[in-house]
């Protein structure tokens, strides 16, 4: 059995929680049925350092990995629906957080210092939005963890030396929960979206 790296409960299914896990596998797991995985996901090919998901849309969730990428999955559905990875990324992806404030963004930091922001409207999955990075052979720490100001548009940011960094951010002020679960949802599902592909057990 590996190591546990990071866990998250599902929102609408109280009982259930997702795991990442080193073998760079995420299991869903239940408080009832502690003895064995109800499913596994399997996409990423190293350690999973992160999983949470979406704080408007409960059945998507986010992972981060040393593989270099963050990948984008339904609990319902095996594979993963999309995959994150900056072009010129060569090192792994330490931490992530969404954006409480819309469904669609998510503030990825990575092992080469660097910081990126994802915002799933602009289609493009190997280029962030908006990017941070050394520059000209700079040699940064690790950034090592993101968070998102709960009451502001703020992006903050620690690293390896200890030192924490806050970012402004502009067009991403609070919108209507309702209306940004409706967002992110079309935005996965043009044609529309049933819940329930995978059996559940509790």
């Amino acid at each position: 059995m590996s190591a546990g790296f990071s866990f998250d409960f599902l929102q609408r299914e109280s009982a259930m929680y997702l795991a990442a896990t080193e073998d760079g596998t995420v299991h869903r797991c239940s408080k009832s049925y502690t003895e064995q995985y109800l499913d596994n996901y399997f996409g990423h090919s190293g350690p999973v350092y992160k999983v949470r998901c979406n704080p408007f849309f409960g059945d998507i969730f986010l992972t981060c990995s040393a593989d270099w990428s963050c990948k984008l999955w339904n609990w319902t559905e095996e594979l993963p629906k999309a995959n994150f990875q900056q072009q010129n990324l060569q090192d792994e992806v330490l931490d992530f957080e969404w954006s409480p404030h819309t469904s669609v963004l998510f503030a990825s930091v990575c092992k080469d210092g660097r910081l990126e922001l994802w915002d799933l409207t602009k289609n493009n999955m190997l280029d962030p939005y908006f990017t941070i990075m050394p520059q000209d052979q700079q040699i940064w720490p690790a950034k090592t963890m993101v968070r998102f100001a709960q009451n502001s548009p703020v992006l903050i940011t620690g690293d390896a030396k200890g030192d924490i960094n806050a970012y402004r951010l502009y067009g991403y002020e609070d919108n209507d929960p309702l209306q940004e679960e409706e967002k992110l949802r079309k935005l996965l599902y043009p044609t529309g979206y049933s819940k329930g592909q995978k059996e559940q057990k509790d």
